[in-house]
């Protein structure tokens, strides 16, 4: 074998090795982003299902209210935080704090903000989320007691009739299917 062809069939070998390890690259960068999408999709699959249990705790809780003919007690469960009150701690309950202070929790936790009255989760994937909140991604939610203004103060007093509490989004939000860059 002359050196020529010797060098030739190194280059060739070096070749080899570039385009397998340019595939390997290349199929891992496809694999980590389809990693990504299924963990963002199982985040919104969490969240939905601890948002349809904590309704379902809460229609408990209003029903046990109705049967027991406490129905105006519904407006000071309503007032405060319902976490440990109307409903158990959601997996990631990291707490309460005063002001919506998404900073003091990680991604994929849920606090309360005392000030605003609302149960915040902090989105872990926010690439595939959208809001209108400014600041890190994160969903507010708010206990709200449904009453019949009776004297039109446009307020709830004693004088009102309690119909319930519900439990409903406080801002505009969206999963996204694709990442956002």
């Amino acid at each position: 074998m002359t050196l020529e062809s010797k060098a030739r069939q190194t280059n060739l070998r070096r070749l080899e090795w570039f385009v397998m390890i340019a595939g390997i690259a290349v199929l891992m960068t496809v694999f980590m982003r389809r990693a990504e999408r299924l963990e963002a999709e199982m985040e919104r699959t969490a969240y939905d299902l601890t948002v349809r249990n904590l309704r379902t705790e809460l229609v408990m809780f209003e029903t046990g209210h109705r049967i027991s003919g406490r129905m105006a007690d519904l407006a000071t469960a309503a007032a405060g935080n319902p976490v440990g009150v109307v409903f158990m701690e959601p997996t990631g309950y990291a707490g309460a704090f005063d002001g919506d202070r998404p900073e003091r929790v990680r991604p994929g936790q849920w606090y309360y903000d005392n000030k605003g009255r609302y149960l915040v989760y902090r989105v872990n994937h926010s690439r595939y989320f959208r809001s209108e909140l400014p600041g890190v991604e994160r969903i507010r939610l708010r206990v709200e007691l449904k009453y019949r203004d009776q004297n039109g103060n446009g307020g709830y007093d004693a004088a009102d009739q309690v119909l319930g509490i519900a439990m409903t989004a406080a801002d505009r939000h969206e999963w996204l299917q694709t990442a956002k860059d």
